[in-house]
C-alpha cells in the first residue's frame, strides 16, 4: 500500500527496526499492513494470535500510521492502523564497536532486556537521571545506553535525561 521510505540518517534508529524485523510475529504484523489498514481485531483474527506488543513496537518504530475507522451507526470507533513505509534507505557512518552493540541490544532476549531497564530504572529512581550519569555508573557506553533506550517502551530520552514513560505501568513486556 504505501510506497514511503523510511530514512535512517543515525545507527541508533536501526534498533528498533532489527528487532521487530527478528520476530515472525512482528514481521508478520507488518507484513499484513502493508497490504492495507487493518484493525487489532483483524490482525489478531488473521495472525491468530496476540497483536498488541507488535503493533506499540511498530508505532515505537515509526513503522506504520494509525487512524480512526469510521464505526457503523450505533458502534464505536476503531483505530486502524497501515505501515508508513514500503522501503528503508540507510545513510550513516559508524564504527564497529558501536554496530555490535546496536545488534546486541536489538536481537536481545527479553529477560536480559529486562535486566538492563531495570538497571536503569533504579538509577532514575536514585535521581541519577542524565546520560552521562547512567553511562558512568552502569558502565555502559553512550551508544548502547541510547540503543537500550530506543528499544524500551519503558524509558526514553528526553535531551540529556533519561526518563520513565508516564505510561510505563500499563505496558505490555
Amino acid at each position: 500500500m504505501s510506497q514511503g521510505i523510511k530514512i535512517i540518517s543515525n545507527l541508533i534508529d536501526l534498533v528498533p527496526i532489527i528487532h521487530i524485523f527478528s520476530s515472525d510475529l512482528h514481521k508478520s504484523v507488518f507484513n499484513e499492513l502493508l497490504k492495507g489498514w487493518k484493525t487489532e481485531k483483524e490482525l489478531k483474527e488473521i495472525i491468530g494470535t496476540d497483536v498488541n506488543k507488535s503493533i506499540e513496537l511498530l508505532k515505537m518504530g515509526h513503522l506504520i500510521a494509525g487512524r480512526w475507522r469510521t464505526p457503523e451507526r450505533g458502534e464505536m470507533p476503531e483505530m486502524e492502523y497501515a505501515a508508513a513505509y514500503s522501503k528503508i534507505k540507510a545513510d550513516f557512518q559508524s564504527d564497529f564497536e558501536d554496530m555490535g552493540d546496536v545488534i546486541n541490544i536489538a536481537v536481545m532476549d527479553d529477560d536480559t532486556f529486562g535486566e538492563y531497564e531495570s538497571a536503569i530504572i533504579k538509577k532514575i529512581n536514585k535521581d541519577k537521571r542524565s546520560i552521562n550519569e547512567i553511562c558512568r555508573e552502569l558502565n555502559y557506553s553512550p551508544s548502547f545506553l541510547r540503543g537500550l533506550l530506543k528499544r524500551s517502551l519503558l524509558l526514553d530520552l528526553r535531551g540529556q535525561d533519561v526518563v520513565i514513560l508516564k505510561n510505563a505501568n500499563t505496558a505490555k513486556k
